[in-house]
């Protein structure tokens, strides 16, 4: 197992140690264990950094893991610091433009963007850009920006542009996952709110729809990718005025959200207003109220 190869190597030989913590490390956050995830990804960047030195490529690769569960954990600020003293690092060792780099100006992007910095998001993204138009990169390579760059657009209110990149990614995800696969159904989830902003609301409710049938099946226990798909679903009949339907499907994310969180998580406050919004609609205004007070406690 993973854990005696652990005890065996420690001291013995540094990097493939580090290997193995890192290996924990991945089976950790793909179960949604971010505190033990967090852990492991650091005890990998500790010994990396007392191998090869602190400001070591492969020191800073291990760094990024770490930031990945900070990007989880909504700690964008952490993320991003880590992001950025990685591209300083790697881009003097590997080159401004080194299409190795690609995922890390993604990766950094996407937390500028969660931190509402656009503008210097945008110029990342651009840098990422420049890469594919000097570089012949397949598609499946550059899946991560895609989506990355896909979100941007979305939030920046470029919905064309979105639409356009995250059709990519759910192509260069469909070519390494599959059509079956958790992170197919999460683009698809991803492109049905694209469409929801386009006014195409028959086209989102058709990606809610598979996204939840492949989710049900590929992703038991991935609460928050779940949840996720009701809480759009609930968007979209909520403005479609069918609030029946959207009581229901913010019923259903408030109930897979309790599972992993507690009732008083400021995580759930989202999906408290939003109750509280239709039940306004239609009238329960004691429902609506006792809501509305859950999302500000």
């Amino acid at each position: 197992s993973l854990l005696r190869a652990k005890k065996t190597l420690a001291g013995k030989d540094p990097e493939f140690e580090a290997n193995i913590y890192e290996q924990i490390g991945n089976e950790y956050f793909k179960q949604g264990n971010n505190e033990k995830a967090l852990m492991n990804y650091r005890e990998a960047a500790s010994i990396l950094s007392k191998t090869f030195g602190k400001g070591s490529v492969k020191a800073m690769s291990a760094e990024e893991n770490v930031a990945t569960v900070l990007m989880d954990d909504e700690k964008f600020a952490e993320a991003a610091a880590k992001y950025e003293l990685s591209l300083a690092i790697k881009s003097k060792a590997l080159g401004e433009y080194n299409p190795q780099l690609i995922d890390l100006y993604s990766n950094y992007g996407n937390a500028l963007c969660n931190m509402r910095s656009y503008e210097k998001a945008g110029d990342v993204y651009e840098k990422c850009l420049q890469i594919i138009e000097k570089e012949n990169i397949a598609d499946t390579r550059l899946d991560v920006f895609y989506n990355n760059y896909g979100l941007y657009c979305k939030t920046i209110g470029d919905y064309k542009s979105a639409l356009t990149y995250t059709e990519k990614s759910l192509n260069a995800k469909q070519k390494i996952y599959g059509k079956e696969s958790a992170k197919y159904a999460s683009t698809l989830n991803n492109l049905g709110t694209i469409y929801d902003k386009l006014g195409n609301f028959n086209k989102s409710a058709e990606c809610f729809e598979q996204a939840e049938l492949i989710m049900a099946q590929a992703a038991s226990g991935n609460v928050e990718a779940i949840s996720e798909i009701y809480i759009n679903k609930g968007n979209l009949y909520n403005r479609l005025g069918q609030n029946e339907l959207a009581l229901t499907y913010y019923n259903k994310a408030l109930e897979v959200k309790t599972e992993k969180n507690n009732a008083s998580d400021k995580k759930l406050a989202p999906i408290y207003n939003n109750i509280g919004t239709v039940s306004q609609n239609i009238e329960d205004y004691r429902l609506a109220q006792y809501y509305f007070k859950k999302s500000l406690d």
